[in-house]
């Protein structure tokens, strides 16, 4: 049903397998919370702005796709799956976080620059995946800005298979972020390293 839900969008929506794989991550949480009745709960100005700004009709396709599931979300359901796809598609939403005046930009390249110093990739010479990482963490932010915990099911295994990265990441997080007096959990950190890990393998093997 997760992968249904991005196979609702253009064969070009993926800047990468990164963007792909994490996009897919956030819809099975949301998804499953959702099919247990714990709907993960918006402001509803947010919801409002994310729901108005779909110009492809996405919405409503996927409100049809879930109910063929028997699945009904709610519109912070809606607007947390929207706003959580790949590329351009999950654009809108944003204003609230964007208010905070936080450059997401500069910071993505502050983190990426303590990956390379531990691990000599220069993730920074990549502007897409700068632009993708900045788009990543202002969602981030803006989760933890409004205290919404999501718990990511793979933690242990990111943990175990990028155990330093994990450790670089966590670290740059906590330094960059403490002066916004934001404070990223465990969960949030696999994600950013599963996406920040998965780009650096696909470096690799090039």
């Amino acid at each position: 049903m997760s992968k249904g839900v991005l196979e609702l969008l253009p064969d070009d929506s993926a800047e990468d397998d990164a963007s792909y794989l994490t996009s897919l991550l956030h819809i099975m949480v949301s998804l499953k919370q959702a099919s247990e009745g714990r709907p993960i709960a918006l402001p509803d100005e947010f919801v409002r702005e994310v729901i108005s700004a779909d110009r492809t009709g996405f919405c409503k396709k996927l409100r049809e796709y879930l109910s063929g599931f028997g699945l009904t979300i709610t519109d912070g359901e809606l607007a947390y799956l929207r706003v959580h796809l790949p590329g351009g598609y999950g654009g809108g939403g944003y204003r609230e976080a964007g208010e905070t005046g936080v450059p997401f930009d500069r910071l993505a390249e502050e983190v990426l620059y303590e990956v390379e110093k531990r691990f000599g990739t220069d993730l920074k010479a990549d502007s897409r995946f700068v632009a993708a990482l900045s788009r990543y963490l202002k969602l981030t932010f803006y989760r933890a800005k409004l205290g919404i915990q999501i718990k990511n099911s793979m933690l242990g295994a990111v943990r175990d298979r990028y155990g330093e990265l994990f450790d670089v990441v966590e670290k740059a997080c906590r330094l960059i972020f403490s002066k916004y007096n934001v404070l990223f959990p465990e969960d949030e950190i696999g994600f950013l390293v599963l996406y920040i890990g998965a780009r650096l393998e696909q470096t690799a093997r090039r």
